[in-house]
């Protein structure tokens, strides 16, 4: 495929993901919290393991970045105001601005997938690209392929940042903008080729979430009578 073919499944994937992968999670989110106690333990269940490496991924960034952990809830649903939590992480001390701020952010758009490929490799006979993994599972729909694909599903559920994981991203977005302009226009950059290894790899990683927000959106709809929590 070509970097512009790459682009545009990563500019769908995220599409997927911000649109009926937000739907899906909050849907589930809403059914779980009108259900009785055996029921909602169940629908806990499903968001704990997404939720749990959704802020591992925030806090293994942070601590990259050289900020400091004060605060580390994987998974402890609360109340507050007209949401629900489901874990957070508290830190200060991250370099490099809104820029940092911005990839600690985003974070879970990259762990999470890359978890999910990296558990895959581990539960089958294949050492290959996320493409090359998911066309094997194909190939292979008796084996534990099929068991990986279902633990994939409450795992992708915890890759969406949530609202307060964007409020860096508009101000990274100019920041990065500015700097590669101000690089072309010194001369110091011709050509934008070195972003093409890392998109096209994670256009591949967020396959997974992708997949799962197209596929597990219509039986769960079914399933559950979800909807939208105003």
């Amino acid at each position: 495929m070509s970097t512009m073919a790459w682009l545009t499944l990563l500019i769908a994937e995220l599409a997927a993901i911000y649109t009926i992968g937000r739907y899906l999670s909050s849907a589930l989110l809403s059914w779980t919290l009108r259900q009785s106690a055996p029921a909602r333990m169940l629908g806990w269940a499903l968001m704990a393991p997404g939720t749990f490496l959704h802020e591992l991924s925030h806090a293994l960034v942070v601590i990259c970045l050289g900020g400091r952990i004060s605060a580390f809830v994987p998974f402890r649903p609360r109340q507050e105001e007209d949401r629900v939590q489901l874990g957070y992480v508290e830190h200060s001390g991250v370099r490099l601005g809104p820029l940092g701020g911005a990839m600690v952010g985003m974070a879970p758009l990259v762990g999470i997938p890359a978890a999910i490929w990296g558990l895959g490799l581990l539960m089958v006979p294949i050492s290959g690209s996320p493409l090359e993994l998911l066309a094997w599972v194909a190939d292979h729909p008796l084996s534990l392929g099929a068991a990986w694909l279902l633990i994939s599903i409450p795992l992708s559920l915890g890759a969406l940042p949530s609202a307060s994981d964007h409020r860096d991203l508009p101000l990274a977005g100019i920041l990065l903008a500015v700097l590669l302009a101000g690089l072309y226009f010194l001369g110091a950059l011709t050509s934008l080729s070195f972003l093409e290894m890392p998109l096209t790899g994670w256009a591949q990683l967020l396959i997974f979430p992708a997949v799962v927000s197209l596929i597990g959106f219509v039986p769960l709809l079914r399933r559950f009578r979800l909807r939208q929590p105003k």
